[in-house]
């Protein structure tokens, strides 16, 4: 919640000053899937044998915090990108339908979620780098591809 205080301002700001929340976001989702792959390297001990338990658990924290840091502003940013989008395809009336489209959102994150926590169990961790791999390029492609009616303002 501090790194949250701290960071999401900084980033709003910025992405309010250069006027692309999507710049933000094509900048920080890779440095994301860079992260969780470091820290899915770095906690298996065949890889940092001379680390030792207190090196590795410090590495992973540090990866921890960098992952955080960057994740603290997608939601924000991704937050504003969907308002913006509503009230440019839609009018007025699309910002009335932000809450559907937040619904909609966490229904799909959280069967997401399950199907990805399913197949972790049978075959193991490797999925979720891979996934993230995979996901992390389609979000980039939909930021920097996507159909924006007024790309400047996003």
């Amino acid at each position: 919640a501090l790194l949250n205080a701290l960071v999401v301002p900084g980033f709003t700001a910025l992405a309010d000053k250069i006027r692309s929340q999507r710049t933000i976001l094509l900048f920080v989702v890779p440095l994301i899937a860079l992260a969780y792959s470091a820290y899915s390297i770095f906690i298996i001990p065949s890889f940092t044998p001379r680390l030792g338990n207190l090196g590795r658990f410090a590495v992973c924290w540090a990866i921890y915090v960098a992952t955080a840091f960057f994740m603290a502003p997608t939601s924000s940013l991704v937050d504003a990108m969907c308002l913006k989008w509503l009230e440019v395809n839609e009018g007025e009336e699309g910002k009335k339908q932000y809450g559907r489209e937040r619904v909609w959102g966490a229904v799909s994150w959280g069967i997401f979620n399950l199907a990805i926590g399913a197949l972790m169990d049978q075959t193991g961790t490797w999925v979720m780098v891979v996934l993230m791999a995979f996901s992390t390029m389609a979000l980039w492609v939909i930021l920097y591809m996507g159909s924006w009616e007024s790309p400047g303002s996003f």
